[in-house]
């Protein structure tokens, strides 16, 4: 992976930056301890605390809005980046997380970010016309 026609080992860059430290640096409360954390989503208005880190696969998910994926993505999302600016803030600070640098945004999105590869949106688009097509009732 490349960002700024920089060669980035991204393996590495999600090892010096555990997730859990991360979501805590952009202001969310995890309780818990060990492999499983909760605390409420950045991501949309919640009271119950549904988002999930999880320690052994450094994943997140939420069960409140269903978004999900890893300390890129949460950068991403969270400060409403593309992938190579998350991995340039991540890799910013080796001595802290990069959401120290570039907190959250204190608004909260109702709904995930749009996605925004259209040509496999197309060609999903097309396909299920297809699949239509050839299963109109007569």
């Amino acid at each position: 992976m490349t960002a700024a026609h920089v060669n980035v080992d991204i393996a590495a860059l999600k090892r010096r930056h555990p997730l859990g430290p991360v979501v805590e640096a952009a202001g969310v409360e995890l309780r818990g301890r060990g492999r499983v954390r909760q605390g409420l989503c950045p991501f949309h208005e919640e009271t119950e605390g549904s988002f999930t880190v999880y320690a052994d696969t450094q994943r997140f998910y939420c069960f409140g809005c269903g978004l999900g994926g890893d300390v890129l993505d949460f950068i991403q999302r969270s400060d409403g980046v593309d992938l190579p600016e998350a991995i340039r803030r991540l890799d910013a600070s080796p001595e802290r997380p990069a959401a120290l640098e570039h907190p959250a945004p204190t608004t909260r999105s109702p709904e995930p970010a749009p996605f925004r590869d259209t040509a496999l949106l197309t060609a999903a688009m097309r396909c299920y016309a297809r699949q239509l097509q050839l299963y109109e009732p007569a």
